[in-house]
Parts: structure tokens; sequence; C-alpha cells
């Protein structure tokens, strides 16, 4: 079944309408059956010695193979159905007329289906099809062409084309009945899934202004703790602390529930080693607390030069990829992934990325693979995700299961820097990480950049920091924050992620290209309201060192700046 199901969706794509997936897979299953039915006709034929049938029969095959090959439906969909549809009426014209061994009865039988195929593989034009076999066949039976051939009895004749008639009428109708079908299910779908769009960002936006505000209610609850107060006072406020906190889990609960996760990504072009990007995918994986499996990586050895795109792209491919994989319950059993050669040329690397691992619940996650292939899968689950973003690869994901485990494998074609080697590691990390720790400043000597476009909640963090940290400037936007970056150092960035002008996602990648021609990063520390599914991987994988959502406490803000700037 699964062969079949191959064979049927050959050449179809994530990017494909329905309608025409539709098409495609008719006419991949026409051809299927066709060439079937034409495979046992010859063998057949070849034992009762029939061999104008023979010879018809042999040339169709080529035939049908060849036009298939050179006009293939999931590129000339339109041509290679006019094709295929003629070529059968050609092949039933011919049978009919030299092939006396067939009975009437059979060759009228194939006749009268003839308009259903039409109308399934050449549904515009299958009308005036049928209609034209239909006028080629009452001809032939009034003009003698052959002496072997035996015309229609004029009560046979009359009867055929009663039948003949009335089939191109029912598949014309059929087909119009369901075209209509077809529009109307996607307007509908159309409309639902504006209305889901719709209601999705309202609720991010709300959720992002409620969290927004009850972090400034927060920063102030903590700022005027620093006052003396009585302890009716403090024991009022430590209430008012953690009512916020409560109402915060509870906007967290509704977002969780309405919203299912949304990716909008927008890539970047740098030059990059492969095995450094992997193993900052992996350090972002062992960052989060629930992931406690092992990862092993090999193949990048092979690599000579680094290579051109987005590593930020595939650092979030991966995530979703590991992290939709744990939740399937990996085994004990390290998941291995591997990247292989599979081509190479002057300028391209064509690259295997392999996962293999083991998990206990293949049912659910052989379902979930099985409905990203059919489109039904929720964009919500972290492996539809991670397929979402390999189309923007022109990629896709593929799967196989066997005794020993499971394997997800894509192809990458990835461009090569021939300009740059991929540097082995240097010996002398550790004495300049040794020399450098030597010079460190302390917290209240580093530069500080923050970025947020909310005048308030500029105010309340400067309030909470500026006691701390003595040289902070403030950026009103990404572009902001660009500008300016390039015309003074900085020790750390706050990066809001919500902005106009500039988000802080695009801030971020644009950061990460602008010190990807020298040795120098920035941390940057997000600082967002934005607390959504998937939001911490988006910004880690986007270049982003570490992640902090609204609200927050600002003792924790410290000990992430200071663990990012390794401060004593």
């Amino acid at each position: 079944m699964e062969f079949i199901h191959r064979v049927l969706s050959f050449g179809v794509s994530e990017k494909t309408d329905v309608a025409i997936i539709n098409r495609i897979k008719a006419l991949n299953a026409f051809y299927l059956a066709v060439l079937f039915v034409l495979f046992i006709s010859v063998i057949l034929t070849s034992i009762l010695g029939i061999q104008n049938l023979l010879i018809i029969n042999l040339t169709a095959i080529g035939l049908f193979i060849l036009l298939y090959l050179l006009i293939p439906p999931y590129r000339f969909l339109k041509i290679n159905g006019m094709a295929t549809i003629s070529l059968s009426g050609i092949m039933i014209v011919l049978c009919y007329l030299l092939v006396p061994e067939l009975s009437s009865n059979i060759m009228l039988a194939f006749l009268l289906l003839f308009p259903i195929a039409a109308s399934t593989i050449q549904v515009h034009r299958s009308l005036w099809i049928s209609s034209g076999l239909g006028l080629v066949i009452l001809i032939l039976n009034f003009v003698p062409v052959t002496d072997t051939f035996e015309p229609l009895l004029p009560i046979s004749l009359a009867i055929f084309l009663l039948i003949y008639g009335t089939m191109i009428v029912a598949s014309y109708l059929i087909e119009k009945s369901q075209s209509s079908l077809i529009r109307k299910q996607t307007r509908i779908a159309e409309y639902y899934e504006s209305e889901i769009k719709q209601k999705d960002e309202f609720i991010s936006k709300l959720s992002h202004k409620l969290r927004t505000s009850l972090s400034n209610i927060t920063l102030i609850n903590n700022l005027v703790h620093d006052s003396r107060m009585s302890s009716a006072q403090k024991d009022l406020l430590d209430t008012l602390k953690t009512s916020t906190f409560d109402l915060i889990n509870d906007v967290n609960d509704l977002v969780e529930i309405t919203t299912p996760a949304i990716i909008d990504f927008k890539q970047s072009i740098l030059s990059f080693s492969l095995s450094e990007a992997l193993e900052r995918t992996i350090s972002i994986l062992y960052s989060d607390d629930k992931f406690n499996i092992d990862v092993i990586i090999e193949g990048t050895e092979a690599l000579d030069y680094n290579i051109i795109g987005d590593p930020s792209l595939l650092r979030s491919i991966l995530i979703n990829l590991i992290k939709g994989l744990n939740e399937y319950q990996l085994t004990d059993d390290p998941l291995l992934l591997s990247i292989l050669i599979d081509y190479e040329s002057q300028n391209l690397y064509g690259l295997k990325f392999s996962l293999k691992f083991d998990v206990e619940n293949k049912p659910g996650l052989k379902k979930v693979l099985n409905n990203i292939h059919n489109k039904t899968e929720q964009r919500s689950s972290k492996l539809a995700n991670a397929n979402h973003l390999l189309t923007l690869t022109a990629s896709r994901l593929e799967y196989s299961f066997d005794e020993l485990g499971a394997k997800l494998y894509f192809f990458l074609d990835i461009n090569k820097d021939s300009t740059r080697k991929t540097e082995a590691p240097d010996k002398t990390d550790k004495i300049k990480t040794e020399v450098a720790k030597g010079k460190q400043k302390s917290l209240s000597q580093i530069s500080m950049l923050l970025v947020e476009d909310n005048a308030i909640n500029q105010k309340i963090v400067l309030l909470s920091l500026n006691k701390r940290v003595k040289q902070i400037d403030v950026a009103n936007n990404g572009k902001e924050a660009l500008d300016m970056f390039g015309t003074k150092k900085y020790d750390i960035i706050l990066m809001d992620i919500q902005m106009p002008v500039m988000d802080g996602i695009i801030a971020t990648k644009k950061i990460r290209e602008i010190e990807s021609t020298s040795d120098e990063r920035v941390p940057i520390l997000a600082i967002t309201a934005n607390a959504l599914t998937g939001d911490r991987d988006n910004c880690l994988a986007a270049g982003v060192d570490d992640y902090v959502s609204k609200p927050f406490q600002v003792d924790d803000v410290v000990d992430k700046i200071m663990r990012l700037l390794d401060l004593e």
C-alpha cells in the first residue's frame, strides 16, 4: 500500500493546489492501471498468437512510458492529460478496426468506459473528446476501412450510441459536481484559515500586551519593596505579586489552548561552519531542562569548506525535529545525527541529514508523520513545523521504520564558500579564555544596549538595572539598535522581540551577519512578552544567547547577564 501511495503521489509537492493534486494522482493511477492491463494483454496475446493486438499493445506500452518521461503529469498536467487520453482513444480505435479476434462486446465495453476516463484525467475537455471518439466510431461503421472489419448492425449501433451518450452526459455532470464541490470546499477552507489566522494574531497581541503590563506591575512591586515599609504593607505587596503571577499563568494557559505555533521565518545569508552550527544547536537543546537525550553528531569532518546559508534556519529545523521526536518517548539509546555528502560540485554541497533513533510510541509517531505527508497535521506539531521550514529550502521530511528503530532524513542543496576553509579547533582557546578572564570587568563596568520600543517599559527596566549597571544605552527598535551597534562596542544586548520598524529576531540575525566577518560575538539576551509555544526555541535558533519572558525578576536577568559574560 505504501508503494502504491508513493506512485500515485509522485510529483506532488507541499505547495501543490488540492485540485491539481487530485488530477496528478488520477493521471498517475491511469498510467498504472493502463500499463498493468497492457502488460497482462501482452502475455495473453503472446500465448494466443494474436499478432496485431500484440503489436498494438507493445507500441502502446512504449508510447505511454515515453509520454510520461518526456512530459510528466506533475510538470505538464494539461498537455500530458490531453496526450494520454488521445493515445488511449487511438489505441481503442485501432483495436476496434484491426483485431477481429476481439469480440465487438469487449471493444464496446472499453468504449463505454472511455467517457469516465476522459472526465477524470482531462476535466475541461472530456465532453468534446468523448463526443469526438463516438463520432469516429459512428463514421467507421459506414466507411469500410479493412476487409476484416465487420461494422455493427444498425440496431446495435443505435443502442451503443444511446448508452455511450448517456455515459458522456453522466460523466460530464459528475465532473461538474465534483469541480463545484472542490471550489466550495476551497472557499470554506480559505475562510476558516483566515478566521483562525486573525484569531491567532489577536490572541498573540493580547497576550503580549497583558504580559507587558503584568511585567511592569511586577518590576514596580520589586522596586517598592526596596523602600521602608511596615510588615502589613509588605504582605499586601507579596499578595499583589502572587496574584500577578497567577494571572500570568492563566494568560499562558489561555494562549496555549487557543493558539497553535506559528513560524514566520525570515532567512538571512551567512558563511558559517556547519559543525559549529550543529554544536550551537545541541547546546540549545541541552539548555532545556526537559531535554535529557544524548545526541551524537558524525559526518561534518568531510566538509572542507564553510557553507553559505542561514544557520538559524538549520538550527530551527533540527531543534523542532529532535524535540518533536522527544514527545514520542525517545529511548535511552543515543540519537544519532549524521550528515553525508550526497554529491559535491564546485559551488554546491548536496547533503543528506539523517536522524537515527528509537521511540516507545511508534504508532503515534507513524500516524503524525503520515499526517504530515498527507497535509492533515496541525502546524502546532513540532515535526510539522520542521517540515514547513524544510519547504522553505525546497526539501521535505522523509522517514522509514524497521525492527532496529526508525530514521528521519532530508536533503539540502547548500552553497559552498570556496573562499573559507573550515578551521580546526584552536588549541590556544583555553589560554585565550584564561587571559580574558584576567581582564574581566565587573557588572557595574559593562556597557549594555537595551532595545525596547515602549517608553514605560524602558523606564522600568532602567530603574530596575541602573543600580547595578551604570552604562545602559537605549534603542527604540531593531533599526536603531543596528545603527548603535555599528558605532559603539557593547558587552551585552538586551533585546525585545516584538517591535515596530524592525523586530528583535531580524535585528539579531543582522547583528550575527555583521559579526560573521570578525571573531567577536556580543551576547544577546531576549527579554520579551512573547511566551507562546516555540518562542524560546525560535529566539535561540535566530542567534539569541538566552531568553527571559516577561514578567521577570531582576535577579534572574542579572544572573543570566553574569553567566553570559562569565563574570565572577
